[in-house]
């Protein structure tokens, strides 16, 4: 069960943290980007995940709706609503409401002034998921990330560098101790053309739990545009360290209004 609620930590603090995006959308599919969606406006999203956890001992799906909305040109604020369902190899399955995440991102700089683009991000996961399930922690916790970015011609790079300040772990009626964590990222993406986007990214964080390795994954995924307001964004992860998930693969369709 902690390896379960270590993956579902980082699949959503990868999706809490990117569903921020610029105005025409977007650029990254695992990593936080620096951009915002602009004042006044609105990016929905509607999303599934499927996560499978180190040594086949439990599948996720889940299914989330997030929005983020942008207070002035360079902040926004951030909602992440998940619906898990949980099949552990051992136990009984389990489904409900998740840890929902809010969030603020802040543009610090801009690259057409400056020689990079460099944001900060705060998210805090709420324990409104049933810890006795296994559908959430049962404590809160902040993540902070800042974000550069620098363009090459049709190619994007986009460094994270950040930590977790994490609550301990409800389980069987006890706290379990968890740990502070770094948390790290990078990709890059290839601009095709002005509707899609080809990726490629290596993220990862510190070890949660002693006992436990860091976790690493490399992500591969893509973005399009359909008409002047809809996104479809996909990407699948591979964890490269014992401890990690096995795999995830995430899919998701945006509104912009």
């Amino acid at each position: 069960m902690k390896k379960l609620l270590v993956g579902i930590g980082v699949l959503s603090l990868g999706l809490v943290l990117v569903t921020s995006a610029r105005a025409d959308w977007q650029r990254t599919v695992k990593v936080v980007d620096t951009e915002t969606v602009g004042q006044y406006r609105l990016q929905a999203d509607l999303g599934v995940s499927y996560l499978q956890t180190a040594d086949d001992s439990a599948k996720v799906t889940t299914v989330y709706g997030q929005g983020s909305f942008g207070i002035l040109e360079n902040w926004d604020v951030i909602l992440w609503v998940p619906f898990n369902w949980i099949s552990p190899e051992v136990g009984s399955d389990e489904d409900g409401i998740g840890d929902l995440y809010v969030g603020t991102k802040l543009m610090l700089l801009n690259e057409i002034d400056y020689p990079v683009d460099l944001s900060v991000a705060v998210a805090v996961e709420c324990p409104t998921g049933d810890d006795d399930k296994g559908l959430g922690a049962g404590n809160a916790s902040v993540y902070v990330v800042a974000a550069a970015a620098k363009t090459f011609n049709q190619f994007l790079v986009v460094g994270n560098i950040g930590g977790g300040f994490l609550g301990d772990l409800k389980a069987g009626g006890m706290d379990i101790d968890r740990k502070n964590i770094l948390i790290w990222g990078v990709e890059a993406a290839w601009m095709v053309n002005d509707v899609a986007n080809l990726n490629v990214a290596l993220d990862g964080n510190t070890k949660e739990y002693e006992g436990l390795d860091n976790e690493v994954y490399v992500t591969v995924g893509g973005q399009c545009i359909f008409g002047e307001n809809w996104q479809v964004t996909g990407d699948v992860s591979w964890g490269l360290t014992d401890d990690s998930a096995d795999w995830i693969v995430d899919g998701k369709i945006s509104y912009m209004f």
